[in-house]
């Protein structure tokens, strides 16, 4: 086996490789991560009669931060029944609750019952439970199990670890939807240009294995052409992701909501790129490579001729490796340009 027929080879099996890993990163979850620093949190919000901040005993895939407040100060604004009110904006949640019942006192003398005192009791809580999210181009997904769903509430609203956001239509009540409708729209389009991406990647690699082993020039131009929109196509997509990130990430936390630690919960917000995501801009530098490497190839794909004697490389002449003395008088007594120089023509 020759050299040249290893290299050609070795250029499939690298492309092949860029397909790959162009693949898992268009495929795995872990483009992006969003959360909170739990740490900075403890250090601004202290225990208090009001306060509670805990991770549960049971799971520490959340933070909890109770808040109680004082009934008498929002004696107007509490129902008469109890009341209960959700609020999602992933990865949090806010969940207020009110109960207002009438509790009976039985008061003892000894062994004897004096009276009974009828005494309302009225309880208002705010639970704000954070977590964290990881997403891609079609999907975010959480940490939170189906356990911890039913308990919170959501497993109505999200009964899966992972929503599928181009093949599922956000529900009505989603915060994108009522708050950041541009962002949807920039999912999609991110989706796309990643798609396109695999595909020009594919047609790239198809292109330089129908190149290398028929010998055929187009083919490599094909290839290399292919690589190059590829990369073009991946740099658009995760410019297009960075873009909604950044949107998400400067939304204000829980827009219209009362909270009273709201401030603190907002600057501890955390947001930053996974493997997948560098993973893409690996592939972006590989794919340019790739595109060079097929151009370099098809450069010395060409037959040429001169003074109507064929000449072709030692990839379409088996057995030829070097000019002999024939071709290299050939070469020296061809016919002549009019500057002098030796007149050559492609087939």
């Amino acid at each position: 086996m020759s050299l040249d027929r290893v290299c050609s080879y070795s250029t499939i099996i690298f492309a092949m490789n860029v397909w790959v890993l162009l693949v898992v990163s268009i495929a795995t979850d872990y483009w992006e991560y969003r959360g909170f620093q739990y740490a900075d949190i403890r250090k601004q919000i202290t225990p208090s009669n009001t306060t509670q901040r805990y991770h549960p005993s049971t799971t520490t895939s959340h933070f909890v931060i109770n808040y109680f407040w004082e009934p008498a100060a929002r004696s107007g604004d509490l129902p008469s029944s109890y009341v209960e009110e959700l609020f999602d904006q992933p990865p949090s949640l806010v969940r207020k609750i009110f109960v207002r019942r009438n509790v009976s006192l039985v008061e003892n003398f000894g062994d004897v019952t004096v009276g009974t005192l009828v005494e309302e009791k009225r309880e208002y809580r705010e639970d704000t439970v954070l977590y964290f999210q990881h997403g891609n181009l079609f999907r975010d997904c959480d940490d939170l199990g189906v356990g911890v769903r039913v308990r919170l509430g959501l497993i109505k609203r999200r009964p899966h670890r992972c929503f599928n956001f181009i093949l599922n239509r956000r529900p009505p009540y989603d915060y994108l939807t009522l708050e950041l409708s541009a962002v949807i729209h920039l999912e999609r389009s991110a989706f796309v240009l990643g798609i396109a991406s695999v595909l020009s990647a594919t047609l790239s690699v198809a292109g330089g294995c129908f190149g290398c082993l028929m010998h055929d020039k187009s083919g490599l131009i094909l290839a290399s052409a292919g690589a190059v929109g590829s990369a073009v196509l991946l740099i658009l997509c995760i410019a297009v992701f960075h873009a909604k990130c950044h949107l998400i990430h400067r939304h204000e936390f829980m827009q219209g909501i009362h909270l009273p630690y709201k401030r603190v919960i907002d600057a501890s917000r955390t947001q930053r790129f996974g493997w997948s995501f560098l993973l893409a801009w690996l592939c972006v530098g590989m794919l340019l490579v790739q595109a060079y490497v097929w151009l370099n190839k098809a450069q010395n794909y060409g037959i040429k001729t001169f003074a109507g004697e064929h000449f072709a490389s030692e990839h379409a002449v088996a057995g030829v490796t070097r000019l002999d003395d024939e071709h290299i008088d050939l070469l020296s007594n061809g016919p002549k340009n009019a500057n002098g120089g030796i007149e050559p023509y492609f087939l």
